[in-house]
């Protein structure tokens, strides 16, 4: 049976790869509950303007994304991951789901400490493009479901 490939599979794919290096307890509590990644793809394809960010925090970010690429977007996700890490690591599923959907973390009211953190990420849009054409490559051979916690 022919599937049209996920869109937004690139993303998801870097995305968890970089969760994997730079997050590892987050990326291992994510897999254990099987949390489905696509919920940080919104963030990436707004660029935080479809989540709870306010406004004036929201064109921070897309100033900081606009200026510095790719690779900022990813950032900003891995630093209000990292922001949050000690309880997120303690939610369940839902808890996870709800906190990011409805809440606003407080580091989305401190949008420069949000990029002070993620600029200590240690990511270059060499390593996103290299990681993009990973996700195709396993795209390719195997579909496009995460190989981490994805059946």
């Amino acid at each position: 049976m022919l599937t049209t490939p996920s869109v937004d599979f690139p993303l998801r794919y870097v995305f968890s790869e970089l969760l994997r290096l730079h997050l590892p307890a987050i990326f291992t509590h994510f897999a254990n509950l099987r949390f489905p990644i696509d919920l940080f793809t919104e963030w990436f394809m707004t660029m935080f303007a479809m989540v709870s960010v306010p406004h004036t925090t929201a064109a921070r970010i897309w100033d900081y994304c606009i200026c510095r690429g790719l690779k900022s977007v990813y950032r900003i996700a891995l630093a209000v991951l990292a922001s949050n890490e000690k309880r997120v690591l303690n939610m369940s599923l839902e808890e996870i789901h709800m906190f990011f959907r409805h809440e606003k973390p407080d580091c989305f009211y401190q949008p420069d400490l949000l990029i002070e953190i993620g600029e200590a990420f240690k990511i270059t849009n060499r390593i996103v493009e290299e990681m993009q054409g990973m996700a195709i490559l396993h795209m390719q051979e195997h579909g496009s479901k995460l190989p981490y916690w994805e059946n």
